[in-house]
């Protein structure tokens, strides 16, 4: 809801961004920048080819943006590319073959997207997630580390067990 219909984040928006994070630097707090509901159940990051190619391109325009925007930041700032992608299924589970394959091209091409921009984005912290978020032996055995894989994180998920940890707990 914040991007243009050629992918441009809306420049007031972005301002408020900055805001927010500098104002949890000036005390010293590390900040994660992310695009958190673009992937999930309902999010336009899917985990497969059809999902790549008709959104790649904004994907890659989106973290361009933030990563410019953000360049001279210190490593008080950290970047997570994607949150809980799925595939056109809504499979919560270990991820097909397929599935994991893209996942894997998402994490590059944010990566890719953020490093070509340079500053400190060369070697700024990024975070990338496994399949849906899953820490299941499945998921990590799925999971592939981009070309380049200095400074880079892995976040799961766990709401184990779920009754205790989900909405209705």
């Amino acid at each position: 809801e914040h991007l243009d219909e050629n992918d441009r984040i809306d420049p007031l928006w972005l301002a408020r961004v900055r805001e927010v994070v500098d104002l949890f630097h000036s005390r010293g707090v590390y900040v994660i920048i992310n695009v958190h509901h673009d992937g999930g159940a309902d999010g336009w990051v899917e985990a497969c080819e059809e999902s790549y190619n008709s959104f790649g391109g904004r994907f890659a325009a989106l973290w361009t943006q933030i990563a410019e925007a953000f360049a001279d930041y210190d490593e008080r700032l950290l970047f997570e590319g994607v949150n809980e992608v799925l595939d056109a299924a809504n499979n919560w589970n270990t991820p097909s073959p397929a599935a994991a394959e893209w996942v894997n091209a998402w994490n590059a091409l944010f990566v890719k997207s953020v490093r070509a921009t340079g500053g400190n984005n060369e070697r700024r912290n990024l975070i990338l997630m496994t399949y849906s978020g899953g820490g299941a032996e499945g998921n990590f055995a799925a999971f592939k580390l981009p070309e380049g894989p200095e400074h880079l994180m892995i976040t799961v998920h766990n709401y184990d067990p779920q009754a205790f940890t989900w909405t209705n707990a």
